[in-house]
């Protein structure tokens, strides 16, 4: 009976719309997924990708937009050489 009632609660109650989020984010989520990276934004704009199989010195470079994020990180993906040893990004 407990089930009954919850189901014509949520049938009768006006859903909740959610934003649907920007779709560089959407893409750079799917990047972060894929290759399995920990990230975090830091509180000064950067953002920090913990080292991992795909990139093995992390990185760390300037957070603009998830796009141009995301573009960095792809490039660090295929192209090691572009993070020095520190882990920033070297233009």
């Amino acid at each position: 009976m407990k089930l009954l009632g919850k189901l014509l609660t949520r049938a009768f109650s006006p859903s909740r719309k959610r934003s649907s989020p920007d779709p560089h984010y959407r893409a750079f989520r799917k990047l972060v997924s894929r290759h399995k990276l920990d990230y975090r934004v830091t509180g000064d704009g950067y953002i920090e990708v913990q080292p991992c199989a795909a990139l093995p010195r992390g990185l760390k470079t300037i957070h603009h937009d998830w796009q141009e994020t995301q573009t960095r990180i792809e490039h660090c993906i295929t192209t090691p050489d572009a993070v020095d040893s520190d882990g920033y990004y070297a233009e």
